[in-house]
């Protein structure tokens, strides 16, 4: 701990936000960014329609105050009863899936919000399978990808030359169109097909040329071929949006290991016991590829300032800072700061119609001329971001006295706050009581700079209020530090993992495995003093062989339970079913079997 029960010092004046962190390069400019928030970023607000188009949310506001742009025309198709529906308004796309397969893995695809924008984003490759967007289920079911119609003509990057026929499915969102012929040495191929409704079933072998001599004897045959085999649904659907057009779903219903031996695609559907057109999952994968729905992506309308009555005008300033930022008006938006920069037109020309959402909101005046206020920020295909600022209003400019970039949540307890946030160079985690602040944590931010780079994420209070339990994350390495707010230090710092304080706050509970930092434990920590009070793996040697240690409480039952499994045997076989659990009394943090 860097700093401990002190104020931080502020940025520089004259360093407000701005679209993207290539600012960095320029004088007094601080890039905005923060806490991420998955979701297409569309908010309510009351159903106020000028706060709507002030935040610049795309869909929301139109030139004509309050008038809904028109997505164009729109068959919404019944889905199967109980069936959930996904909805992607900038890719234009929406589909049910059953909730049995889980939830939607859209990894950071609810962040995008500019397609042409992110096909820049990813490079001149000329292979399609570098410019595309993925979703998936937590649980089962197929997979989605969505591909650029700017890219190559091969679905492979060069030079291994085309799998399929993505690229010519043009006029069609027909799944039986589609098709896979990879023959380049190495073959993938379909030896079996079916298509019903619009989507397709296809046996594809795959054969694989090896070197014999690079393996043990009798490892592979001595031609060094091997073979796999996949039963695979596929769907396809051309989309509307003019830049991610192609849509591939596939789905793998079963698959044999590489073999020797070479099968046609009726023996294989023998050996998965598939008879009689009776595929796995198929009718529900059919369903899920009639359920897609195209539409052209509403237009994004320019957001109308509105200046509500009575409302003090160094406030209605700053929020015109923001607006002209949003709006690409990054000349116009500098001449309001004091001391402003000189932006060249190429920078202004490379930076305009980065920011998708800008919104300033809780205001709060803490003298005559100066406000604390939080930021709502978006740039194009990043995430929602949250800030606080300090700024003084001098001569009618905005000075900035502080900006910070929130890491974690805000945790409350009463009238008490704590969070993680970037702050100039630093990672710091704060505490607030009013408009007095602590910093309790504090090291550099740059990653590019220094290998003591660290962010402070998931910040909460212990259930009695009488610590902070906050994560640290590095390169490749991350902590669980406890600090002790009466004490005013840092009590406990472990490696990642999970750990908990029980109700009473009488001990603490941590477990870890990680196999690639060689890190495991299982212990229990007496509160206060955090003195170890159980170490399973000191006490008994052989748990060390298990792999995986997951801790898990019940506070009915006041029960801690350790749970040990998964070990190689001494012949190097690996066996998952074996496990032990000890239950320990979630009061004393005592063995009780």
């Amino acid at each position: 701990m860097e700093t401990n029960n002190q104020n931080f010092p502020n940025p520089a004046p004259n360093q407000m936000p701005q679209p993207s962190k290539k600012w960095y390069q320029h004088k007094a400019l601080l890039a905005v960014p923060v806490l991420v928030i998955l979701g297409a970023s569309f908010w309510y607000f009351g159903g106020n329609k000028n706060i709507l188009c002030l935040a610049g949310i795309e869909g929301l506001c139109n030139k004509e105050q309050g008038k809904q742009p028109n997505p164009g025309n729109q068959t919404k198709k019944d889905l199967p009863e109980g069936w959930k529906e996904y909805r992607h308004e900038v890719l234009g796309l929406s589909f049910g899936y059953p909730p049995e397969w889980g939830e939607i893995d859209a990894y950071n695809n609810n962040n995008i919000t500019n397609l042409e924008l992110l096909n820049k984003q990813y490079g001149d490759s000329t292979s399609i399978t570098n410019k595309s967007i993925s979703f998936g289920f937590s649980k089962s079911g197929p997979r989605i990808e969505i591909f650029s119609q700017k890219g190559g003509p091969t679905y492979l990057s060069p030079p291994y030359g085309p799998i399929d026929n993505l690229t010519s499915l043009t006029q069609t969102s027909n799944g039986c169109d589609y098709k896979i012929n990879y023959q380049s040495g190495d073959r993938l191929q379909e030896i079996f097909s079916y298509c019903s409704e619009g989507a397709k079933v296809a046996v594809t072998e795959q054969e694989q040329h090896f070197n014999p001599s690079s393996f043990s004897p009798g490892t592979i045959p001595a031609n060094g071929i091997l073979y796999t085999y996949n039963l695979k649904y596929f769907g396809f659907k051309h989309l509307q949006n003019g830049s991610f057009d192609y849509l591939l779903t596939t789905y793998t219903a079963t698959s044999t290991r590489q073999q020797a031996n070479r099968l046609t695609g009726q023996e294989f559907l023998n050996l998965a016991s598939v008879k009689n057109n009776s595929y796995p999952n198929f009718s529900e994968f059919t369903s899920f590829v009639n359920s897609f729905e195209a539409f052209p992506p509403p237009a994004r309308q320019n957001p109308a300032f509105d200046i509500p009555a009575g409302e003090d005008l160094n406030i209605t300033l700053i929020r015109r800072y923001y607006y002209l930022l949003l709006t690409g008006q990054l000349k116009e938006a500098y001449q309001l700061l004091q001391n402003p920069a000189l932006l060249e037109d190429k920078f202004i020309a490379e930076n305009t119609g980065k920011i998708y959402q800008v919104k300033p909101r809780d205001f709060k005046k803490l003298s005559a001329n100066r406000y604390e206020f939080w930021i709502d920020y978006q740039e194009q295909n990043d995430a929602l971001k949250e800030q606080r600022a300090v700024v003084s209003i001098i001569n009618g400019k905005i000075q900035q006295d502080l900006l910070e970039t929130l890491t974690s949540k805000v945790a409350e307890l009463g009238s008490t706050t704590a969070y993680g946030a970037s702050r100039g160079d630093r990672s710091i985690v704060v505490i607030r009581q009013g408009d007095n602040e602590t910093i309790i944590d504090s090291a550099p931010n740059d990653f590019d700079k220094t290998l003591e780079t660290l962010i402070f994420y998931d910040v909460a209070f212990s259930p009695k209020g009488n610590y902070i339990i906050y994560r640290a994350g590095g390169w490749e390495w991350g902590f669980i530090r406890i600090y002790d707010i009466k004490n005013k230090k840092q009590a406990l710092q472990t490696d990642g993992g999970l750990g908990e304080f029980n109700a009473l706050e009488t001990i603490f509970f941590f477990c870890e495995a990680n196999e690639m930092g060689g890190e495991y434990a299982a212990n229990v920590y007496q509160v206060p003093g955090f003195n170890v009070k159980l170490d399973l793996l000191k006490q008994f040697p052989e748990l060390k062989e298990f792999e995986t240690i997951e801790c898990s409480a019940d506070a009915k039952s006041h029960l801690l339970q350790f749970i040990f499994s998964g070990k190689y045997d001494k012949s190097g076989n690996y066996n998952g079913q074996e496990s032990k659990t000890y239950k320990v009394n979630l009061d004393t943090g005592e063995i009780i079997n």
